[in-house]
Formats: structure tokens, sequence, C-alpha cells
């Protein structure tokens, strides 16, 4: 099979081929990302202090975590010195477990880079003539057909058992425990209450519901039916009520006030805000026993409390309808976490359209990024500046090196950045075209699209090219392609991902300032 090579110059502004000058390039990466750690560092020492509120959580709630140590870096000794299991109960079950993952990621990066630099780096070294000195140790530097590609064969079957391995110890003696003792210690109103949506309109009522489930087990095992009801006709008039109630209250202080300064008041105002609150709150009793009680104001959703969680955790398994949307039950997000609005009839009406651009957005998402990325790097390539500002080009030649920084470091930059963008674009996409019900929902949607986007934009960015339409038509006569592309165009491209795994190696220090909740938090001061 016949393999075309990648060749645009336009792809090339972003993902550079190994050249003589890797190295360079790779020291100006190494201090570019210490540069943006230490002063994140230091902008979090002193925002900390500035804003402890955007910075430290409350714990009021779960109890004191042992005391904090002072110093530049003592919030760095203290959560060193923090155990997993101590904090669980104060951070949450999904923060500990992202940590794992990355004690995890940091194993696996261990056991394979100190390996593949003690064997493979020699062997590549001593096999070719590469002038870089970064290029010398890369898989670029061997020839087609040297002996030391079976060597590569096996440390493939190295690394994915060493995977396996890890991870495998990573299910068994971190996630499963903690799973368990997360599910024993679930409150028992939501460990036995479960979210029922596509009801059909005919056993919309708290008996019909019941009366089902009941007869699914054989027994009574409902404890509890809530149905998601459309308040919208009656927030109105409790908002009402409750400005009448306010206004009452401030017109009886000044009458109470002027009837004891002795001075002459008439009631007659008092008895008129009397007479509007007593219609507004019984109008509004009315429409909420209308609301509550009538079956064209349920939605299709609710929420079943059972008697135990065996029984709960049945009728999560069972299958109820061969229809996928009617009769699905799963667990009830947290109380805090639901959202309410995507239950509501207008919500449901607009569902397939809305759900239709969303999708649209997404595939822009993808199939958009690249061309956004390898546009700005063109604008902002030093051919292009010195085209727009002359004197830049005297000051591009003086000052080589950092010429050859920028050129090295503006691709990688640039698709670092805009990859941090891309869950903020989808998380907007989401909560604006797609039936949410729970905020946790949205972010597994997120993580979901999120990890496509990875293996697409960074792991086979080198067989996408320049259009991702382009690398889908070419794979779609021939799927089995993308292989040979990533072999012919992998190993002429290694410095490329060592620049950019350096420079992310800076993300988890600037996310330490949290830039944008500490802008909202601005915005809220003003």
């Amino acid at each position: 099979m016949s393999v075309r090579p990648i060749s645009d110059d336009r792809f090339a502004v972003v993902i550079k081929k190994n050249t003589s000058q890797d190295t360079e390039s790779f020291g100006f990466a190494m201090l570019t990302s210490t540069l943006i750690g230490v002063s994140s560092c230091v902008a979090f020492y002193f925002l900390r202090q500035r804003y402890p509120m955007v910075y430290e959580g409350s714990t009021s709630s779960k109890g004191e975590l042992p005391a904090q140590a002072f110093g530049f870096f003592g919030w760095l000794r203290t959560s060193v010195s923090y155990r997993f299991d101590d904090v669980i109960d104060h951070v949450g079950m999904d923060q500990i477990m992202l940590l794992e993952f990355t004690h995890l990621s940091m194993k696996v990066m261990f056991g394979i880079g100190i390996p593949a630099l003690m064997v493979l780096a020699p062997l590549h070294a001593r096999s070719g003539g590469s002038d870089d000195d970064l290029s010398r140790i890369g898989l670029s530097n061997l020839d087609a057909e040297t002996w030391i590609l079976w060597v590569h064969a096996a440390f493939v079957w190295y690394v994915v058992l060493l995977v396996l391995c890890l991870v495998y110890r990573a299910q068994h003696r971190k996630f499963r425990p903690r799973r368990s003792r997360w599910l024993s210690n679930m409150p028992e109103a939501r460990a036995t209450t479960r979210l029922v949506e596509g009801i059909p309109e005919q056993l919309r009522t708290d008996a019909a519901m019941a009366r089902f489930f009941d007869q699914i087990f054989g027994q009574p095992v409902v404890k509890d039916v809530v149905f998601v009801r459309d308040t919208s006709s009656l927030l109105p008039l409790i908002e009402a009520r409750d400005m009448l109630s306010e206004e009452l209250a401030q017109v009886g202080l000044q009458y109470a006030a002027s009837h004891e300064a002795g001075e002459a008041a008439s009631p007659r105002r008092l008895q008129t805000l009397e007479r509007r609150y007593n219609r507004s709150s019984a109008a509004a009793e009315e429409m909420a026993t209308r609301v509550f009680s009538c079956q064209s104001f349920a939605s299709d959703a609710a929420f079943v409390t059972f008697r135990d969680r065996r029984h709960a955790e049945f009728a999560r398994g069972l299958r109820y309808s061969e229809s996928r949307g009617h009769f699905a039950v799963s667990l009830a997000p947290e109380p805090f976490d639901v959202h309410f609005a995507s239950f509501t009839r207008s919500s449901a009406s607009v569902a397939k359209g809305s759900a239709l651009i969303g999708r649209l957005l997404v595939a822009c998402v993808f199939f958009f990024f690249l061309p956004v990325v390898i546009g700005i790097s063109s604008l902002l390539s030093v051919d292009s500046l010195t085209h727009l500002v002359p004197k830049l080009e005297v000051w591009s030649r003086e000052y080589q090196y950092i010429t050859t920084a920028w050129e090295a470091l503006l691709g990688t930059s640039l698709l670092s950045m805009l990859m941090d963008l891309v869950p903020w674009m989808l998380s907007e996409v989401f909560s604006r075209f797609y039936r949410l019900r729970s905020g946790s929902k949205g972010q597994h949607k997120i993580q979901r699209w999120y990890f496509f986007f990875l293996v697409v934009f960074v792991l086979l960015v080198t067989a996408v090219g320049t259009s991702l339409f382009e690398a889908a038509a070419r794979l779609a006569q021939e799927p089995l392609k993308v292989w040979y592309l990533l072999a012919d165009q992998l190993p002429d491209s290694t410095n490329f991902y060592l620049r950019y795994a350096v420079l992310l190696w800076s993300t988890p220090f600037f996310d330490l300032v949290r830039c944008f909740p500490l802008l909202y938090f601005w915005k809220a001061l003003q």
C-alpha cells in the first residue's frame, strides 16, 4: 500500500519536523515551562492571601482539616503530608480519583521512559548519524531495515503489559475499595432514590408509578414518588405574593411607628395591601394545588424512592421498554446538581432541534480546529510579522536564536493553549443545546468528547494533516491507511511531541491561579 506523505507547508507551521535545532528548541521549551510554573506559584502565593474565598474552600460542614503549614511552599508541604483517605470526605471522590489517575500516569511515564532512555536511546545514538543531539536518540535516526526495530517490537509488548498491570493494580487497590466505601456511606435517601425518565402520560401520577413498580416486583417496594412538575405558571404568583408581603411589612412598620409617635395615620393603605396580599396568596395556593395535583403539569420524569437499596438497584438494572427513551432508570443526582429547567415541556419541545444544532457545533469544533491553529500560526510566524513590521527583519537577523525559538515553540504553544479552550467550548454547547439532567452528566459528556478530541488532534495529528475533511475522506476509502501514515510521519515528528509534553508540565501550575474563577470573583466585587 502506497503512502502519500504530508508535505503541506502550512501544516509544517504547526507540526515541526525534526531538525538540527531541536535541542535548542527543547531547551527553550523547558525554560518557558519553568518560568510559567515559577510565576504561577508566586502569583498563587499572593493571590491566596489576598482572596482566600477563591482559593480556600469552606470546611465547616465537613469538619476541620489538620493545620496547614505556613510559608511560600506551605501549601505543597501540607498537600504532601495528607493521605487521600483522610481528605476524601472533604474534597470528594472525583477529586481523589483524579489525583490517583495523575499518580498512575506518573508511574506509566517512569515505567516507560526510564527503560527507553537506558535501552533504546543508546541503540539509536550508536546506529545513526543525525546532527542534532535530541534527534540522535529518536526513532528517525534508524535505518528502515535495521535489526534494532525488533527491539522496538519487544518494547511495544513491554509497554502493553506494563500499562495493563498498572491499570489493573490501580483499579483493584485504589478505585474499588474507595468506590465500595463511597457507596456504603451514601445517604439513605439518595441510595434508595432513582430518577425515572420517559414516563408515558397514562402513568404520570404518584399512585400509578408506585403501582407500576409494585407489579414489577410482585410486592410493595415503592416508598415515595415525586414528579418533576412545570411551575412556570406558579412562580410569578409566588414572586408577586412575596413582593406584596415585603411591602405590607414595611407599611405596617411605618403605621406602627406613626401610631406610637401620636401622629394621625390612615390605615386605608394598610388595609388595601392586606386585601391584595390575601388575594395574591389565595391565587398562589390555588395554582399550587393545581400544579401538584393535576396530571397535565407533570413532566415525563419522576424521582422514585424505594423501601430498600436492594430493590432500588434491581430497578436500575431492569429494562422496561424496547424504546431507548422510555422508562430510563438511573441513579438520582445530588439535589444541588439537578438542572430542573431541562425537565420542562418547553425544553422537551425544542430538544430535537437544539440537539441537532449542538451536534453541528461540536462538529465545527472538530473540523475547524486545525485550520484555526494553522491560520493563527501563519499570522504570528516570523515571515508574516516581518512583512507587517519591516523593522523586525533586522532584529530577527541580529537575534537569530530568539527567532529560532519563536518558530519552534509557536505551533506547539498555540496547539496547547487552544486545546485548553476546547472543554470550555464543549461546555457552552452542551449547556445551551442539550437537555442535561445534572452537572455531573454534562461533565461526563465533556470528558468523552474531549477524549476523542485529544486522540485526533494530539495522537493522530500527524496523520490528520491540515484538514480533518481531507483526512476523513482519505481514510474512508482506505481505513487501514492510518497506520501507514502514522508509521511514516511519527518518527520524524518525535521532537514536536517532546516540546508539547514539556510545555504541558506548566499546566497544573497555571491551574493554581484559577484565572476564570478569579475574574468572575473580581466582576462580582464590582
